[in-house]
């Protein structure tokens, strides 16, 4: 009986024993999970997506005593290390889980691993041979998917990373997650709101540089169309004083679009506006443009410009023009409405330095017409997919050509906005209509 009452007694005060080291366990716990949440809290507060990565990159090292570490997001170039604490770029990729880099399988499976021991190979860089003996590795979520990952190698005890280690840094990074994603989808807004004010910003110094208003020059009056497919665009027109009473009329296309249409295009308009004021040969002044392109564009084999330019010269009613191949302007006679295609000239500008350029002249009438396009116009394109087409632009000009400079176009703007194009123009479109007037008058 005495025996079995020790027993009993024994067996109480182990138990009593257990439950105070399972409390203590528990309020371990309680202040570890606190912790953690604390730090998130914390990196919430942060808003700057590089200081939120930072933070984490430290609280993490810090809560499973780890040696080097490195944060992996999303970009639309792949994965890409955005934080590296100690642990060379090129490294990560070489990290392993079975057949794939690590950083790859963790955000594409959006499952946290640990390897511990690590059993790849050593990892020689530059003749430095990295021992790399556990390794821990912890995707972020976002919103709707997986963002990136957090990688952490070697701790600085030594041994390898433990279960509880693991379930340290899966709870860190649950909690910055939220932090990490309201960051990345601030920088993004924010970045984007820089682009739409540059992009503005751009779109109003293009405005700027094409003629806003009808010209009355030299005899003839102008007035244009001009409705770029994007805030800025590779379409661009001038008009310009020529020698002795004279005017330039020019009209280019970049095969690009966007920012990158708009700078080229204004390289070329500078080189016109130079090399106007030294010569009066249209051959010349082409000449120029296409050697300055071609030059620019040695290494963007996919861009180039189409090009009209004309000298109009009111004292003995001739044009005279080079088509670097752009789209033959138009030609109306006032006397018959016949249409003559202005398609002389040579090739497309920035791609063939060496080439050179033909001029030709053509005589008109007082009260001709000349329509000078890019390809937006007749590549506008109707609900059944066909479109406006070179024959249809002529016989709308056949149909409408004697109506003045701005009544033609806005007829014509009419036209394809109602058959022929959708809620948005697929190209940038630009017409300039010239009534052909005389010295003078």
């Amino acid at each position: 009986m005495l025996n079995a009452e020790r027993e009993t007694a024994t067996a109480v005060v182990d138990y009593e024993e257990r439950i105070r080291e399972l409390e203590i366990e528990l309020e371990r716990l309680s202040a570890e999970y606190d912790g953690l949440a604390d730090m998130g809290a914390m990196l919430a507060s942060i808003l700057n997506l590089e200081e939120v990565l930072a933070a984490l990159m430290e609280m993490a090292l810090r809560a499973v005593s780890g040696q080097v570490g490195a944060i992996v997001l999303k970009t639309p170039d792949g994965l890409t290390p955005r934080i590296s604490y100690g642990l060379d770029d090129r490294v990560l990729p070489r990290i392993r889980w079975g057949n794939q880099p690590i950083v790859d399988r963790t955000v594409e499976t959006g499952e946290g691993v640990k390897l511990a021991p690590y059993r790849g190979s050593p990892i020689a860089i530059e003749g430095v041979v990295l021992q790399i003996d556990s390794v821990l590795s912890q995707p972020i979520r976002g919103t709707d998917d997986v963002v990136g990952c957090v990688v952490i190698v070697n701790k600085l005890t030594g041994g390898d990373f433990s279960d509880r280690d693991h379930d340290l840094l899966a709870k860190l990074v649950s909690f910055a997650s939220v932090a990490v994603e309201n960051a990345r989808l601030l920088s993004e807004s924010l970045e984007k709101q820089r682009m739409e004010q540059e992009l503005s910003l751009a779109a109003e110094v293009q405005r700027t540089l094409v003629p806003q208003a009808q010209l009355n020059v030299c005899g003839a009056t102008v007035d244009s169309l001009y409705i770029p497919a994007r805030r800025v665009g590779g379409d661009y027109f001038d008009v310009l004083p020529g020698p002795g009473g004279s005017f330039f009329l020019a009209v280019g296309d970049v095969s690009s679009k966007g920012v990158p249409a708009a700078l080229l295009m204004t390289a070329a308009r500078s080189v016109v506006r130079s090399a106007a004021q030294r010569t009066g040969s249209v051959a010349d002044i082409v000449n120029e443009i296409n050697r300055v392109v071609c030059a620019d564009l040695t290494d963007q084999k996919e861009m180039f410009i189409t090009f009209y330019l004309a000298l109009v010269n009111p004292q003995d009613r001739s044009i005279t023009y080079t088509n670097a191949g752009h789209l033959p302007p138009l030609l109306r006679r006032v006397r018959d409405g016949q249409i003559e295609q202005l398609g002389q000239g040579g090739v497309f500008l920035g791609q063939f330095d060496e080439f050179q350029y033909i001029e030709s002249t053509v005589s008109y009438e007082h009260g001709d017409r000349l329509l000078a396009y890019t390809d937006g116009v007749i590549e506008s394109a109707n609900k059944r997919g066909e479109l406006f087409g070179r024959t249809r632009l002529e016989d709308f000009l056949k149909r409408h050509g004697d109506a003045s400079p701005g009544e033609f176009l806005l007829k014509l703007r009419r036209s394809l906005e109602a058959d022929y194009t959708h809620a948005d123009y697929i190209d940038d479109v630009t017409a300039v209509f010239v009534e052909l007037g005389k010295a003078g008058s």
